[in-house]
């Protein structure tokens, strides 16, 4: 039976889950992939150096590295271009992780609408979606959805990203 995941909320952790149910899918012979909507072409975070050793592709979509938080129009064509890219390339895949993909919905780089539709077009294929304040209509979709809380974060007491938690 096929399964949509939500991972949402404003806590740490959501790729991360996203990526737990990537490896548990893996283990039991399913062939995983993860595309990332906010992290650059050139990105080397853990989760890259970690699964370029394993059957697990992670797919960054072409950001440029962001400049607190500003975007350029290269920014928004990538959102775009990488939807055209994932309907194209997950065909061998049986579990689709959409990274961060809340955020170019939000910002109405890419529509509600072509997210869904891809779904939908592909109903043998298992999805995880992830990132903050998710659009209901995903939520609506889903089979499962969890929410991640933050409690308490190092960046609040001005704490930087660190090498092995937060990239």
């Amino acid at each position: 039976m096929r399964r949509i995941i939500v991972i949402t909320g404003r806590g740490k952790g959501k790729t991360t889950s996203a990526l737990g149910v990537a490896i548990r899918a893996y283990g039991q012979g399913l062939k995983a992939v993860i595309y990332q909507f906010l992290k650059p072409a050139d990105a080397e975070y853990g989760e890259h150096i970690f699964f370029r050793n394993t059957g697990i592709p992670v797919i960054p979509l072409g950001y440029s590295a962001k400049k607190d938080f500003v975007y350029e129009d290269e920014d928004i064509q990538a959102a775009i271009n990488g939807l055209d890219f994932i309907k194209k390339d997950l065909l061998p895949y049986d579990l689709i992780v959409l990274d961060e993909v809340s955020y170019p919905v939000k910002w109405g780089w890419i529509s509600e609408s072509r997210v869904i539709d891809l779904i939908r077009e592909f109903p043998h294929k298992n999805f995880v979606l992830t990132g903050r304040e998710m659009p209901a209509a995903f939520i609506e979709i889903a089979d499962t959805v969890s929410s991640v809380e933050e409690i308490k974060h190092i960046y609040q007491e001005g704490g930087k990203a660190q090498k092995g938690f937060e990239f």
